[in-house]
Protein backbone atom coordinates (compact mmCIF):
# COMPACT_ATOMS: atom_id res chain seq x y z
CA UNK A 1 0.00 0.00 0.00
CA UNK A 2 2.65 2.88 0.96
CA UNK A 3 4.38 1.38 -2.45
CA UNK A 4 0.86 2.58 -4.58
CA UNK A 5 0.93 6.15 -2.00
CA UNK A 6 4.48 6.75 -3.26
CA UNK A 7 3.66 5.87 -6.92
CA UNK A 8 0.88 8.23 -7.13
CA UNK A 9 2.64 11.03 -5.16
CA UNK A 10 5.15 10.44 -8.09
CA UNK A 11 2.96 11.19 -10.71
CA UNK A 12 1.39 14.65 -8.66
CA UNK A 13 4.93 15.51 -8.49
CA UNK A 14 5.70 14.65 -12.79
CA UNK A 15 2.67 16.57 -13.41
CA UNK A 16 2.24 19.29 -11.04
CA UNK A 17 -1.56 19.05 -10.88
CA UNK A 18 -3.69 17.47 -7.97
CA UNK A 19 -4.37 13.48 -8.20
CA UNK A 20 -7.35 12.92 -5.80
CA UNK A 21 -8.28 9.26 -5.68
CA UNK A 22 -11.79 8.67 -5.42
CA UNK A 23 -11.68 4.78 -4.22
CA UNK A 24 -9.28 3.10 -1.45
CA UNK A 25 -6.62 1.11 -1.80
CA UNK A 26 -8.31 -1.40 0.72
CA UNK A 27 -11.03 -2.10 2.30
CA UNK A 28 -11.66 -4.31 5.52
CA UNK A 29 -14.59 -5.83 6.45
CA UNK A 30 -16.11 -7.40 9.77
CA UNK A 31 -19.14 -8.43 11.23
CA UNK A 32 -20.27 -5.85 13.71
CA UNK A 33 -20.36 -2.16 14.65
CA UNK A 34 -18.21 -2.62 17.35
CA UNK A 35 -15.23 -4.19 15.77
CA UNK A 36 -14.82 -2.13 13.22
CA UNK A 37 -14.82 0.68 15.81
CA UNK A 38 -12.29 -1.01 17.61
CA UNK A 39 -10.07 -2.14 14.24
CA UNK A 40 -10.67 1.39 12.96
CA UNK A 41 -8.70 2.75 16.39
CA UNK A 42 -5.82 0.24 15.82
CA UNK A 43 -5.46 0.76 12.21
CA UNK A 44 -4.90 4.57 12.96
CA UNK A 45 -2.46 3.77 15.72
CA UNK A 46 -0.41 1.86 13.70
CA UNK A 47 -0.35 3.48 10.27
CA UNK A 48 0.09 6.94 12.78
CA UNK A 49 3.83 7.46 11.62
CA UNK A 50 2.80 6.59 7.90
CA UNK A 51 1.55 8.61 4.85
CA UNK A 52 -2.18 5.98 5.49
CA UNK A 53 -5.33 7.24 6.48
CA UNK A 54 -8.33 4.85 8.06
CA UNK A 55 -11.57 5.89 7.40
CA UNK A 56 -14.83 4.41 9.16
CA UNK A 57 -18.52 4.13 7.42
CA UNK A 58 -20.93 3.07 9.26
CA UNK A 59 -25.08 2.90 8.03
CA UNK A 60 -25.49 3.11 4.21
CA UNK A 61 -24.91 4.80 1.72
CA UNK A 62 -26.75 6.14 -1.68
CA UNK A 63 -23.61 6.73 -3.54
CA UNK A 64 -19.94 6.30 -3.37
CA UNK A 65 -18.70 9.35 -0.60
CA UNK A 66 -15.41 10.32 -1.73
CA UNK A 67 -14.34 12.73 -4.64
CA UNK A 68 -16.24 15.10 -3.26
CA UNK A 69 -15.09 19.39 -2.30
CA UNK A 70 -15.60 17.88 1.53
CA UNK A 71 -13.75 14.40 0.54
CA UNK A 72 -11.73 15.34 -2.12
CA UNK A 73 -9.21 12.19 -1.78
CA UNK A 74 -10.69 9.10 -0.62
CA UNK A 75 -8.63 7.19 2.44
CA UNK A 76 -6.19 5.09 2.04
CA UNK A 77 -8.45 1.88 3.79
CA UNK A 78 -12.02 1.96 4.60
CA UNK A 79 -13.82 -0.14 7.70
CA UNK A 80 -17.14 -1.47 7.22
CA UNK A 81 -19.53 -4.08 7.95
CA UNK A 82 -21.12 -6.37 4.76
CA UNK A 83 -24.46 -4.24 5.02
CA UNK A 84 -22.65 -0.97 3.90
CA UNK A 85 -20.34 -2.32 0.98
CA UNK A 86 -23.29 -4.99 0.08
CA UNK A 87 -25.11 -1.62 -0.60
CA UNK A 88 -22.91 -0.84 -3.94
CA UNK A 89 -23.57 -3.82 -5.44
CA UNK A 90 -25.97 -4.84 -8.16
CA UNK A 91 -27.54 -7.44 -5.99
CA UNK A 92 -27.70 -4.78 -3.32
CA UNK A 93 -29.86 -2.71 -5.42
CA UNK A 94 -27.05 -0.06 -6.18
CA UNK A 95 -28.58 0.72 -9.93
CA UNK A 96 -25.70 3.20 -10.79
CA UNK A 97 -22.08 1.28 -12.13
CA UNK A 98 -19.24 2.23 -9.34
CA UNK A 99 -15.41 1.02 -10.39
CA UNK A 100 -14.88 0.66 -6.49
CA UNK A 101 -14.62 -2.86 -7.43
CA UNK A 102 -12.34 -2.23 -9.76
CA UNK A 103 -10.21 0.16 -7.80
CA UNK A 104 -9.65 -1.76 -4.71
CA UNK A 105 -6.66 -3.73 -4.81
CA UNK A 106 -7.23 -5.65 -1.54
CA UNK A 107 -10.44 -6.98 0.32
CA UNK A 108 -9.74 -8.20 3.89
CA UNK A 109 -12.22 -10.61 5.44
CA UNK A 110 -12.02 -10.27 9.12
CA UNK A 111 -13.78 -13.46 11.04
CA UNK A 112 -13.96 -15.02 7.97
CA UNK A 113 -15.60 -18.28 9.06
CA UNK A 114 -19.15 -15.67 10.64
CA UNK A 115 -19.01 -13.42 7.34
CA UNK A 116 -18.98 -16.79 4.80
CA UNK A 117 -22.11 -18.38 6.50
CA UNK A 118 -25.38 -17.82 7.97
CA UNK A 119 -26.75 -13.88 8.01
CA UNK A 120 -23.64 -12.36 5.85
CA UNK A 121 -23.60 -15.00 3.37
CA UNK A 122 -25.99 -13.26 0.82
CA UNK A 123 -24.35 -10.16 1.58
CA UNK A 124 -21.17 -11.52 1.00
CA UNK A 125 -21.80 -13.62 -2.10
CA UNK A 126 -23.50 -9.92 -3.60
CA UNK A 127 -19.47 -8.49 -3.08
CA UNK A 128 -17.49 -11.44 -4.13
CA UNK A 129 -19.37 -11.75 -7.35
CA UNK A 130 -18.44 -7.71 -7.97
CA UNK A 131 -15.08 -8.36 -7.44
CA UNK A 132 -15.05 -12.04 -9.76
CA UNK A 133 -16.51 -9.28 -12.46
CA UNK A 134 -14.09 -7.11 -11.88
CA UNK A 135 -10.75 -9.17 -11.31
CA UNK A 136 -11.86 -10.62 -15.23
CA UNK A 137 -11.90 -7.40 -16.39
CA UNK A 138 -8.18 -7.00 -15.19
CA UNK A 139 -6.44 -9.41 -16.84
CA UNK A 140 -7.45 -7.54 -20.56
CA UNK A 141 -6.80 -3.71 -18.55
CA UNK A 142 -3.29 -4.29 -17.67
CA UNK A 143 -3.66 -3.91 -13.54
CA UNK A 144 -3.42 -6.88 -10.98
CA UNK A 145 -6.35 -8.71 -9.57
CA UNK A 146 -7.35 -8.29 -6.40
CA UNK A 147 -5.84 -9.59 -3.42
CA UNK A 148 -7.78 -11.15 -0.68
CA UNK A 149 -7.29 -11.64 2.79
CA UNK A 150 -9.13 -13.90 5.07
CA UNK A 151 -8.58 -13.48 8.73
CA UNK A 152 -10.66 -16.17 11.82
CA UNK A 153 -9.21 -17.46 15.05
CA UNK A 154 -11.73 -20.29 14.07
CA UNK A 155 -11.78 -22.20 10.81
CA UNK A 156 -14.12 -24.70 11.39
CA UNK A 157 -13.46 -28.09 9.35
CA UNK A 158 -17.35 -29.57 9.15
CA UNK A 159 -17.75 -31.63 6.65
CA UNK A 160 -20.15 -30.45 3.62
CA UNK A 161 -20.16 -27.35 5.55
CA UNK A 162 -16.51 -26.20 5.76
CA UNK A 163 -15.42 -22.47 6.11
CA UNK A 164 -12.02 -23.82 4.59
CA UNK A 165 -13.49 -25.31 1.71
CA UNK A 166 -15.48 -22.47 0.84
CA UNK A 167 -12.22 -20.31 0.97
CA UNK A 168 -10.50 -23.16 -1.57
CA UNK A 169 -13.55 -22.58 -3.47
CA UNK A 170 -13.94 -18.86 -4.04
CA UNK A 171 -9.76 -18.76 -3.98
CA UNK A 172 -8.55 -21.89 -5.54
CA UNK A 173 -4.52 -21.05 -5.66
CA UNK A 174 -5.15 -19.87 -1.85
CA UNK A 175 -2.05 -19.49 0.60
CA UNK A 176 -3.30 -20.71 4.26
CA UNK A 177 -1.25 -19.76 6.96
CA UNK A 178 -1.33 -20.71 10.38
CA UNK A 179 -0.50 -19.94 14.34
CA UNK A 180 0.25 -22.75 16.63
CA UNK A 181 -2.66 -21.17 18.82
CA UNK A 182 -5.13 -21.90 16.35
CA UNK A 183 -8.20 -23.37 17.42
CA UNK A 184 -6.57 -23.88 20.91
CA UNK A 185 -7.30 -22.82 24.52
CA UNK A 186 -4.81 -20.73 25.99
CA UNK A 187 -1.92 -22.37 28.40
CA UNK A 188 -2.52 -18.78 30.71
CA UNK A 189 -6.51 -19.74 30.72
CA UNK A 190 -7.58 -21.16 34.18
CA UNK A 191 -11.05 -23.21 33.74
CA UNK A 192 -13.35 -23.69 36.51
CA UNK A 193 -16.29 -26.35 35.34
CA UNK A 194 -19.51 -26.31 37.61
CA UNK A 195 -22.42 -29.01 36.82
CA UNK A 196 -25.67 -27.36 37.47
CA UNK A 197 -28.18 -29.59 39.48
CA UNK A 198 -30.84 -30.80 37.12
CA UNK A 199 -33.50 -30.25 39.54
CA UNK A 200 -31.56 -26.15 40.16
CA UNK A 201 -33.86 -23.15 39.35
CA UNK A 202 -33.23 -19.65 37.94
CA UNK A 203 -32.48 -18.39 41.42
CA UNK A 204 -30.06 -21.17 42.77
CA UNK A 205 -28.08 -20.52 39.63
CA UNK A 206 -27.89 -16.90 39.91
CA UNK A 207 -27.02 -17.25 43.98
CA UNK A 208 -23.81 -19.44 42.53
CA UNK A 209 -23.48 -16.98 40.48
CA UNK A 210 -23.45 -14.02 42.77
CA UNK A 211 -20.80 -16.43 45.36
CA UNK A 212 -18.59 -16.83 42.31
CA UNK A 213 -18.68 -12.59 41.83
CA UNK A 214 -17.67 -12.45 45.43
CA UNK A 215 -14.30 -14.57 44.67
CA UNK A 216 -13.25 -11.71 42.21
CA UNK A 217 -11.54 -8.80 43.03
CA UNK A 218 -13.89 -5.72 42.36
CA UNK A 219 -11.01 -4.14 40.68
CA UNK A 220 -11.26 -6.49 38.10
CA UNK A 221 -13.54 -6.37 35.21
CA UNK A 222 -15.90 -9.47 34.47
CA UNK A 223 -18.17 -10.86 31.59
CA UNK A 224 -21.06 -13.15 32.35
CA UNK A 225 -22.40 -14.83 29.11
CA UNK A 226 -25.51 -16.13 28.25
CA UNK A 227 -27.08 -18.31 25.11
CA UNK A 228 -30.04 -15.80 24.57
CA UNK A 229 -30.60 -12.09 24.77
CA UNK A 230 -33.10 -12.97 27.27
CA UNK A 231 -31.48 -14.82 29.98
CA UNK A 232 -28.99 -12.43 29.70
CA UNK A 233 -31.97 -9.44 30.52
CA UNK A 234 -32.97 -11.63 33.55
CA UNK A 235 -29.63 -12.34 34.56
CA UNK A 236 -28.78 -8.44 34.25
CA UNK A 237 -32.20 -7.90 36.26
CA UNK A 238 -30.81 -9.55 39.01
CA UNK A 239 -27.70 -8.71 39.50
CA UNK A 240 -28.74 -5.03 39.65
CA UNK A 241 -30.67 -5.30 42.76
CA UNK A 242 -27.77 -7.93 44.50
CA UNK A 243 -24.79 -6.37 43.38
CA UNK A 244 -22.92 -3.47 45.37
CA UNK A 245 -23.44 0.41 43.11
CA UNK A 246 -19.57 0.47 42.20
CA UNK A 247 -20.37 -3.19 40.48
CA UNK A 248 -22.88 -1.37 37.74
CA UNK A 249 -23.87 -4.39 35.68
CA UNK A 250 -24.47 -3.80 32.09
CA UNK A 251 -25.73 -5.26 29.07
CA UNK A 252 -24.81 -6.05 25.83
CA UNK A 253 -26.68 -8.17 23.51
CA UNK A 254 -28.97 -8.31 19.88
CA UNK A 255 -31.89 -6.82 21.64
CA UNK A 256 -30.15 -3.75 23.07
CA UNK A 257 -30.67 -1.01 20.84
CA UNK A 258 -27.18 0.02 18.71
CA UNK A 259 -26.73 3.45 20.69
CA UNK A 260 -27.27 2.11 24.30
CA UNK A 261 -25.48 -1.01 22.94
CA UNK A 262 -22.63 1.33 22.46
CA UNK A 263 -23.01 3.53 25.17
CA UNK A 264 -22.71 0.12 27.79
CA UNK A 265 -19.66 -1.66 26.18
CA UNK A 266 -18.17 2.05 26.59
CA UNK A 267 -18.70 2.18 30.34
CA UNK A 268 -17.31 -1.77 30.87
CA UNK A 269 -14.06 -0.16 28.82
CA UNK A 270 -13.69 2.95 30.65
CA UNK A 271 -14.41 0.95 34.13
CA UNK A 272 -17.89 2.89 34.87
CA UNK A 273 -18.89 -0.94 35.07
CA UNK A 274 -17.24 -3.73 35.92
CA UNK A 275 -19.86 -6.30 34.93
CA UNK A 276 -21.05 -6.87 30.99
CA UNK A 277 -23.42 -9.45 30.90
CA UNK A 278 -23.40 -10.43 27.62
CA UNK A 279 -24.88 -12.86 24.67
CA UNK A 280 -22.49 -14.24 21.89
CA UNK A 281 -22.45 -10.46 20.16
CA UNK A 282 -19.61 -9.91 22.59
CA UNK A 283 -17.37 -12.77 22.13
CA UNK A 284 -16.23 -12.08 18.70
CA UNK A 285 -13.05 -9.69 18.15
CA UNK A 286 -14.01 -7.35 21.14
CA UNK A 287 -10.48 -6.75 22.41
CA UNK A 288 -11.55 -5.02 26.22
CA UNK A 289 -8.92 -4.24 28.53
CA UNK A 290 -8.81 -5.46 31.89
CA UNK A 291 -11.04 -8.09 31.42
CA UNK A 292 -9.40 -10.58 34.10
CA UNK A 293 -12.39 -13.53 33.99
CA UNK A 294 -15.19 -14.83 32.32
CA UNK A 295 -18.53 -16.66 33.32
CA UNK A 296 -20.47 -18.97 31.03
CA UNK A 297 -23.83 -18.95 33.03
CA UNK A 298 -24.91 -20.69 29.90
CA UNK A 299 -21.89 -23.68 28.51
CA UNK A 300 -21.82 -22.49 25.07
CA UNK A 301 -23.49 -24.35 22.63
CA UNK A 302 -20.23 -25.72 20.13
CA UNK A 303 -16.34 -25.80 20.49
CA UNK A 304 -16.28 -22.62 18.25
CA UNK A 305 -18.24 -20.26 20.47
CA UNK A 306 -16.22 -21.67 23.60
CA UNK A 307 -13.25 -21.13 22.09
CA UNK A 308 -14.25 -17.27 21.35
CA UNK A 309 -15.76 -16.75 24.57
CA UNK A 310 -12.94 -17.87 26.75
CA UNK A 311 -10.97 -15.80 24.31
CA UNK A 312 -12.05 -12.54 26.09
CA UNK A 313 -9.42 -13.06 28.54
CA UNK A 314 -5.57 -14.85 29.15
CA UNK A 315 -4.37 -12.17 25.72
CA UNK A 316 -1.47 -11.06 25.43
CA UNK A 317 0.64 -13.51 27.72
CA UNK A 318 -1.63 -12.09 30.77
CA UNK A 319 -3.39 -15.03 32.69
CA UNK A 320 -7.32 -15.53 32.81
CA UNK A 321 -10.03 -17.04 34.24
CA UNK A 322 -13.09 -18.83 33.12
CA UNK A 323 -16.05 -20.20 35.56
CA UNK A 324 -18.13 -22.78 33.18
CA UNK A 325 -21.73 -23.72 34.47
CA UNK A 326 -23.37 -26.37 32.49
CA UNK A 327 -25.79 -28.77 32.70
CA UNK A 328 -26.01 -32.44 32.26
CA UNK A 329 -26.95 -32.35 28.43
CA UNK A 330 -23.41 -29.97 27.93
CA UNK A 331 -21.36 -32.98 30.16
CA UNK A 332 -19.80 -34.76 26.67
CA UNK A 333 -18.88 -31.06 25.10
CA UNK A 334 -17.14 -30.14 28.40
CA UNK A 335 -15.47 -33.27 28.31
CA UNK A 336 -13.90 -32.75 25.40
CA UNK A 337 -12.83 -29.37 26.03
CA UNK A 338 -11.16 -30.40 29.52
CA UNK A 339 -9.54 -33.37 27.85
CA UNK A 340 -8.06 -30.89 25.18
CA UNK A 341 -7.06 -28.36 27.82
CA UNK A 342 -4.87 -31.22 30.00
CA UNK A 343 -3.33 -32.72 26.86
CA UNK A 344 -0.37 -31.71 25.11
CA UNK A 345 -1.97 -29.46 22.50
CA UNK A 346 -2.39 -27.04 24.37
CA UNK A 347 -6.21 -27.31 24.03
CA UNK A 348 -6.72 -27.95 20.58
CA UNK A 349 -10.55 -27.94 19.81
CA UNK A 350 -10.92 -28.71 15.93
CA UNK A 351 -11.63 -32.13 16.29
CA UNK A 352 -14.76 -31.40 18.23
CA UNK A 353 -16.28 -28.60 15.90
CA UNK A 354 -19.03 -30.54 14.18
CA UNK A 355 -22.07 -29.36 14.62
CA UNK A 356 -24.28 -31.51 11.74
CA UNK A 357 -23.41 -34.33 13.51
CA UNK A 358 -24.00 -35.20 17.18
CA UNK A 359 -21.63 -34.47 19.41
CA UNK A 360 -20.69 -38.31 20.55
CA UNK A 361 -20.44 -39.44 16.75
CA UNK A 362 -17.94 -36.06 16.27
CA UNK A 363 -15.46 -36.76 19.37
CA UNK A 364 -15.20 -40.05 17.66
CA UNK A 365 -14.41 -39.05 13.72
CA UNK A 366 -12.77 -35.61 14.63
CA UNK A 367 -9.59 -35.34 13.47
CA UNK A 368 -7.16 -32.65 14.84
CA UNK A 369 -5.77 -30.79 11.78
CA UNK A 370 -4.46 -28.05 11.10
CA UNK A 371 -6.69 -24.89 9.60
CA UNK A 372 -5.76 -21.28 7.59
CA UNK A 373 -5.71 -18.67 9.90
CA UNK A 374 -4.98 -15.99 7.12
CA UNK A 375 -5.13 -16.48 2.78
CA UNK A 376 -3.95 -14.25 0.91
CA UNK A 377 -2.53 -13.47 -2.57
CA UNK A 378 -5.37 -15.36 -4.59
CA UNK A 379 -8.22 -14.39 -6.31
CA UNK A 380 -11.69 -15.91 -6.67
CA UNK A 381 -12.67 -17.97 -9.27
CA UNK A 382 -14.11 -16.51 -12.30
CA UNK A 383 -18.27 -17.41 -12.18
Amino acid sequence: MLHERKEDEAMVKKDDLPLPRHYPYAIIVVPTRELALQVTSWSRRLCRKTPIRTQLLLGSYTRWPFGTLTLPTSPDVILCTPQVLAGFTRGGGYKKKTPLFEQVQMLVVDEADMLLEGGYKKQMDSIFLEFRHSDKKAGTAGRRPTQYVFAAATIPDRGPVSIRKTIASLCPGANFLCTRSLHCQKKELNQEFLQIPADASFDDRVQLLFEKLQEIPSTEKVMIFCNTAQTAKHVLQVLEKILPPNAKPTLFSSDVEQADRARNLGLFAREKSKVLVCTDAASRGLDIEGVSSIIQFDFALDAVSHLHRVGRVARAGRCGRAINFYEAKSKPLVDAVRQAASDDTHGCLAGIFSRKRSFRKSIKKGENTSMALVVESASPEGG
